[in-house]
């Protein structure tokens, strides 16, 4: 399909409050592929519709992934995590390595040594008092080491 005006944008509608099952849901995936259509069909821009905060984690990667993919829409989810979750996790390769694991889980074919490697990457920030520099870090791997209990349809709740 072609955009029916020469200046016309997109909206997507995945977790957010207009897409009632799930609700506020981690839609890493699902904004990539918007953001990548939206630029193969010509839209001039399309937006998401947040009314959480990124203290709620799934939201979070939500809008580090739209914010990523409307600057770089034919990016990989390994070139997300290099570059913009190893931003906030502290390297590239720590980055990918979380992009890996929470696309693992979100298939539901997390292993037990990913699941052992959440676990120990999560309690490493925690050895001691973590740096407020340190913060937001933790705060990724421990909502992934908690998820990765639960099946992938049970994340929607999660708020530190």
């Amino acid at each position: 399909m072609k955009p029916p005006s020469s200046r016309s944008a997109g909206f997507l509608h995945q977790a957010s409050q207009w897409n009632w099952v799930p609700r506020y849901e981690m839609a890493v995936s699902a904004i990539k592929e918007g953001c990548l259509k939206a630029y193969r069909t010509g839209l001039e821009g399309v937006s998401i519709h947040g009314e959480v905060t990124s203290r709620h984690i799934p939201w979070a990667l939500n809008y580090l992934a739209f914010s990523h993919f409307i600057h770089w829409p034919e990016d990989s989810l390994r070139e997300f995590g290099r570059k913009t979750m190893g931003q906030v996790l502290g390297s590239e390769d720590e980055g990918e390595r979380f992009v890996e694991l929470l696309t693992a889980w979100d298939a539901g074919s997390l292993t037990e040594e990913q699941k052992k490697d959440l676990s120990k990457r999560r309690w490493g920030y925690k050895a001691g008092l973590p740096q407020l520099s340190d913060l937001e870090r933790y705060r990724c791997w421990a909502w992934l080491d908690r998820v990765a209990s639960s099946p992938p349809e049970k994340h929607t709740a999660s708020f530190f």
